[in-house]
């Protein structure tokens, strides 16, 4: 015969597994929805007049893309985002063109974001 309080205790244990598997899945999502919003901010920074914006902006993205694939795929699947860091490998500043390079380099360690960079290299070599 079963003992009562030993099912309790294993429907306990069981629900807060669900518990702190939905708890971690909101915080995951949370951290994305966050990610999105720092990337997008950077790349409006990186695009903006002043060298002291872009460079942080520019610092920043180059961070993030080299801790995580993750990371790296959710910036290239940011509408304008590749464009734009290729404009800024033309910048008249070589510290500018520098994080913008290192960007791009961090994006090609995802195998899968090789090829979409590829699509892009006229652009890179052409002249302005």
């Amino acid at each position: 015969m079963l003992d009562i309080h030993l099912i309790d205790s294993l429907f306990g244990i069981w629900s807060l597994r669900d518990i702190c598997y939905h708890f971690q899945n909101l915080i995951q999502t949370m951290s994305t929805t966050k990610l999105r919003d720092t990337i997008l901010q950077c790349l409006l920074e990186a695009q903006s007049d002043s060298n002291q914006l872009q460079q942080e902006a520019l610092q920043t993205l180059a961070s993030i893309t080299r801790v995580s694939p993750q990371n790296r795929t959710l910036l290239a699947q940011t509408n304008g985002a590749i464009p734009a860091l290729l404009t800024l490998c033309k910048s008249s500043s070589p510290t500018i063109q520098t994080l913008s390079l290192s960007t791009l380099f961090n994006l090609s360690l995802n195998p899968n974001l090789k090829q979409l960079l590829q699509a892009w290299k006229p652009s890179i070599i052409s002249t302005p």
